[in-house]
């Protein structure tokens, strides 16, 4: 009998209603599928290529998904908590309510991606990238972006006040409308080359 974990990384072979725990799909490519009502538990993910893939009610508790690269790929009602995004790459994937929370996501990159109801809170975003990024209904909240780069990334009515924004990289364009507190806006003035004289 094939096990979930040779199912999940079979190509073409979709997977359903499923739970995974304390195992490990390291340095797999795996595409052209799709994952539904799966659990990922202590699973490690790293080092990993994800391409054409689905992922349709997932969740992934204590995962580590650290130097993995999702591409086409399709993330609708996915939780992510307590995991390592260390490195992580998203390109030219779509988010639809998607939750991260409580995770460590440094180096962190999306690329071209489209989201609708994306959710990051309580995490670290250090020195991550966001490029070309669609942002609809998106909630961030007590994460920290230091040195994060935004490029054409609108982020206008996107509210960052509860979040650590210092060293933050935005283009000009996509600084117009974003919503701050007065000690960042006071931080965001290096953008524009004002200099505040008190």
């Amino acid at each position: 009998m094939t096990s979930v974990k040779e199912l999940i990384i079979l190509d073409e072979e979709d997977v359903y209603n499923e739970e995974l725990a304390d195992t490990s799909i390291k340095e797999q490519e795996i595409k052209n599928k799709t994952l539904k009502q799966i659990s990922f538990t202590k699973v490690e993910l790293t080092e990993s290529i994800y391409t054409n893939v689905f992922f349709e009610n997932v969740t992934f508790e204590k995962c580590d998904l650290s130097n993995t690269k999702f591409i086409d790929c399709n993330f609708r009602k996915v939780t992510i908590n307590d995991s390592k995004l260390i490195g992580t790459n998203f390109v030219n994937c779509h988010m639809t309510e998607v939750t991260i929370t409580n995770s460590k996501c440094r180096y962190l990159n999306l690329i071209d991606l489209k989201s609708k109801q994306l959710t990051i809170k309580d995490s670290d975003l250090t020195e991550s990238s966001f490029y070309n990024v669609e942002l609809l209904k998106f909630k961030t909240d007590n994460t920290n972006y230091n040195k994060t780069e935004f490029v054409d990334t609108p982020l206008a009515n996107q509210d960052f006040s509860k979040c650590d924004i210092i060293g933050i990289r935005i283009d000009h364009k996509c600084l117009k409308g974003i919503k701050v507190n007065s000690l960042q806006a006071l931080d965001l003035a290096r953008l524009l080359d004002i200099n505040i004289i008190e």
